[in-house]
């Protein structure tokens, strides 16, 4: 390629920039606040409705096995010292 052709390539590469620049979408400020609240609320609304089964499933757990609802493992560590995972 010669030099004309590699600056008539890098106009035409600015003046497509230019057009997509323009065409993109600026958020306004009141926008992403309203996002950012309403993703929030539904963060929180989620986690009340899913705390609900899931203390329920946990006390199942505690009463019906008598046991932890987590789940752990014991190992044998260094020297042979026990070691719950």
């Amino acid at each position: 390629m010669d030099i004309t052709m590699l600056k008539e390539h890098e106009s035409q590469v600015i003046k497509h920039k230019h057009i997509v620049e323009s065409r993109t979408h600026k958020v306004s400020l009141t926008y992403r606040i309203a996002k950012r609240v309403f993703d929030f609320t539904a963060f929180l609304l989620a986690g009340i409705v899913l705390i609900i089964p899931i203390v329920l499933i946990s006390m199942t757990i505690c009463l019906k096995d008598h046991g932890s609802p987590f789940y752990k493992q014991k190992h044998v560590g260094k020297d042979g010292s026990p070691l719950y995972i």
